[in-house]
């Protein structure tokens, strides 16, 4: 979580925002379900990342933009999608996604890649079920337009 807090912020400012990720975590313990390992160090880091941007904004008083955050490591194995449906594609979706706007990417990566259902989802980015609920469904029609824009069909 360090190291994801400390590519947006520098110093001691990586650490407040590595000690509020830890406080949303464990303010949200009961929700978070700590079977999968991976799914606990990637929904960490992700938290952090919301931490580090929002004591960004803070400070700066505006936004940052998109291109400065720097994306997550991801595995390089493939995925199972990718051996059914093509690289090309799954690379498109997975590109497409990453350009999502945080507000909605955050959702529906949650939902859809870590298997959150909309109830935790709410609890650890503190919103409404309702908005996590819209949240999703307009990532998914901006998906859907990138993904038309590129030439891909549903």
């Amino acid at each position: 979580m360090r190291s994801v807090a400390g590519e947006i912020l520098t110093g001691g400012d990586a650490e407040d925002a590595v000690h509020d990720a830890m406080i949303k975590i464990i303010k949200n313990a009961s929700v978070i379900d700590v079977s999968d390992r991976k799914k606990v160090r990637n929904l960490c880091c992700i938290i952090a990342r919301n931490c580090a941007i929002d004591r960004l904004r803070k400070r700066d008083g505006k936004n940052v933009p998109l291109s400065e955050i720097p994306e997550d490591a991801e595995d390089t194995e493939p995925l199972p999608e990718e051996a059914a449906v093509g690289g090309d594609t799954v690379g498109a979706v997975l590109s497409a996604i990453g350009k999502l706007p945080e507000i909605y990417r955050d959702p529906c990566v949650l939902k859809y890649f870590h298997d959150y259902r909309d109830k935790e989802i709410a609890a650890l980015l503190g919103i409404p079920g309702k908005t996590v609920n819209t949240r999703i469904r307009r990532g998914k029609m901006l998906l859907r337009e990138a993904l038309r824009k590129e030439g891909y069909h549903e």
